[in-house]
């Protein structure tokens, strides 16, 4: 008996080796995300995830619509990241929606980072990137974290209406029968 199975997915080692996408299917794979965090250069650049930046735009609709055509796959994104304009953002909306992604967004969690024992560079950086604080709630030139909460939960809503449930919502379903 095959065992199906959801997965988290890094999309630039599948796009590096080109047989591992089949061989996810083979092996019982119906459901992944994958871990795009952005697709602005700069932003992608800034958190280490280069790929996301460069390839993950044509990428996902393209294995989407050829090998993965009967996978539910669902797309991780991140909203207020250092450098990202809002105009990038809702780029990435309408490339979610207009590709007929499943997708979730999230809010740039810098202050919790900031906090933390061992936080991540950018947090423990963050006034490098232009990240200050200000009543416990991060704020950029750019946008502050208020206003990425509001945009998260809008663009979630949107994508909600538009997109079957992701991946891990099926996995509870499929668990009621």
């Amino acid at each position: 008996r095959r065992v199906l199975f959801r997965s988290h997915i890094r999309g630039d080692l599948v796009d590096k080796h080109k047989d591992t996408a089949a061989m996810l299917i083979e092996s019982g794979m119906r459901g992944c995300h994958i871990g795009v965090e952005t697709l602005h250069k700069q932003a992608s650049k800034a958190i280490s995830k280069p790929w996301s930046g460069n390839k993950a735009k044509d990428w996902i609709p393209k294995i989407k619509q050829d090998v993965w055509k009967n996978v539910n796959v669902t797309v991780n994104l991140i909203v207020g990241l250092p450098y990202e304009p809002l105009k990038s953002m809702a780029e990435t909306l309408y490339w979610v929606l207009e590709n007929k992604l499943s997708a979730v967004f999230y809010c740039y969690g810098v202050i919790q980072e900031a906090r933390e024992e061992n936080p991540s560079y950018i947090g423990k950086n963050h006034s490098l990137y232009g990240i200050e604080f200000n009543e416990d709630k991060w704020y950029t030139e750019i946008t502050n974290e208020l206003e990425m909460v509001h945009t998260r939960d809008y663009f979630n809503l949107k994508v909600s209406k538009t997109t079957p449930p992701d991946s891990w919502d099926t996995n509870l379903l499929t668990g009621y029968g």
